[in-house]
């Protein structure tokens, strides 16, 4: 309708109406653009806070697994003090891997002593389908560098975590270990000199993790938390007195003073 009356305004040589019309055609096709428009960036917006939220779940998941690491750390040690003494016997004396408080056959042996109770699994892919969605575009800049410094840790540990799983895999041939010798005692030492250092590798880098999350304000839940005291429960029940009891805390004070009075004492 709105072209044939243009038509009739340009065959009549009425130039006035026909700029009217032509303003108005305009300006209903800018409204239908700024509408679109708007539709879009409401929706991009709605897209950035589901993928915050994604990516605070995946965060949260891989802290409280980093925060297990903690709580067993003396328990490593202890296993790697106990299997090093264990090798220190003559070349050519009887080998026989140290496995004490056992719950059951299943858990017996020295491979179970260098996992945490509860494995955790590796991030999901929050981060990469925000980058990809364009969410961060949607976020304050510093939120969204927090963020991927937050990642970067998460990556870190995860890359330390895998480094872990082949030297426990190599742990696990101990028990095969009849009598000791030489090489065979400096290859043990070795892979555990190794797995400390990777140990000690998801702990640090889980402090700045911890203090990311702090910045972001990612809180763990009540039921994180029942999780938690769940999941204490069950690895004191197994490993004993060398699990430390920590609150489910990410501000620093659990993993910083705290922490370390613990583990010294």
């Amino acid at each position: 309708m709105m072209l044939r009356r243009l038509m009739a305004h340009v065959r009549a040589q009425n130039w006035l109406a026909v700029l009217l019309d032509f303003l108005i055609v305009v300006a209903g096709v800018l409204l239908a653009l700024a509408a679109s428009q708007w539709v879009a960036d409401r929706e991009a917006r709605r897209s950035a806070v589901i993928s915050q939220q994604a990516m605070d779940t995946d965060l949260m998941f891989m802290a409280i697994g980093t925060m297990r690491r903690y709580t067993t750390h003396p328990c490593l040690v202890d296993a790697i003090a106990r299997l090093d003494e264990a090798v220190s016997v003559e070349d050519g004396a009887e080998f026989t891997t140290p496995a004490r408080g056992r719950l059951s056959a299943l858990q017996d042996g020295i491979f179970q002593d260098y996992y945490p109770v509860g494995l955790w699994n590796y991030p999901t892919s929050a981060f990469d389908r925000a980058v990809a969605t364009g969410a961060f575009d949607h976020m304050d800049p510093q939120r969204a560098a927090d963020y991927a410094v937050a990642y970067e840790w998460v990556r870190q540990i995860a890359a330390a975590n895998a480094e872990e799983e082949v030297l426990r895999s190599r742990l696990s041939l101990v028990e095969m270990v009849d009598r000791m010798d030489a090489p065979t005692r400096l290859e043990i030492r070795r892979t555990l000199a190794e797995l400390d250092g990777w140990n000690q590798g998801v702990l640090n880098s889980g402090r700045f993790l911890f203090d990311t999350m702090h910045r972001l304000a990612i809180a763990p839940a009540e039921e994180d938390r029942a999780q938690w005291r769940h999941y204490n429960e069950l690895a004191r029940s197994v490993r004993g007195a060398c699990v430390i009891d920590l609150p489910l805390d990410f501000t620093g004070g659990a993993v910083g003073n705290r922490w370390s009075y613990e583990v010294d004492e």
